[in-house]
């Protein structure tokens, strides 16, 4: 939406309605940070190409023409039967995302695959956006702090 205040009501109703932990998390991430996996992009994107046995022109081309690399593999990847439903999003940040930093390239790309395998593309496609920290919703620091001010009863 474009709604000033239904952005702001959908941000209290979603910190308000999940696990503490979770809203944690969902702050951090909206507000632009990324989740510190020590996997970067380019590693990311060449596991991709791998998975999807494509060439990195054809994928860096696409990425040109959807205009972001998240979606871009979300939408390459494209739908499957019967995706894995996700674990919430502190488990699924705690007990994966988390512990690629201790894993070998070998291991972490083998999580990639795993996940390109069991999800639906826009779990994939917030996946992705957690590596980056690039996940644009026109949501500003300022209405998260009028959300958050709502869910505690405080003044702004």
């Amino acid at each position: 939406t474009t709604s000033t205040l239904k952005k702001i009501d959908a941000l209290r109703r979603y910190f308000t309605e999940v696990p503490a932990q979770d809203a944690c998390w969902a702050l951090h991430i909206i507000s632009g940070s990324n989740i510190p996996t020590k996997v970067n992009r380019t590693f990311i994107h060449e596991c991709f190409c791998e998975f999807m046995q494509m060439p990195m022109w054809l994928f860096k081309e696409s990425g040109y023409h959807v205009g972001d690399r998240s979606e871009t593999m979300a939408l390459i990847r494209g739908p499957i039967e019967n995706p894995k439903t996700p674990p919430g999003l502190s488990e699924f940040i705690l007990n994966e995302l988390l512990t690629l930093k201790d894993k070998t390239n070998e291991e972490r790309k083998a999580k990639l695959f795993e996940w390109w395998s069991s999800y639906d593309e826009a779990t994939l496609f917030l996946i992705h956006k957690c590596f980056s920290g690039g996940l644009r919703m026109g949501v500003s620091k300022n209405l998260l702090i009028q959300a958050l001010a709502q869910v505690a009863g405080v003044d702004k």
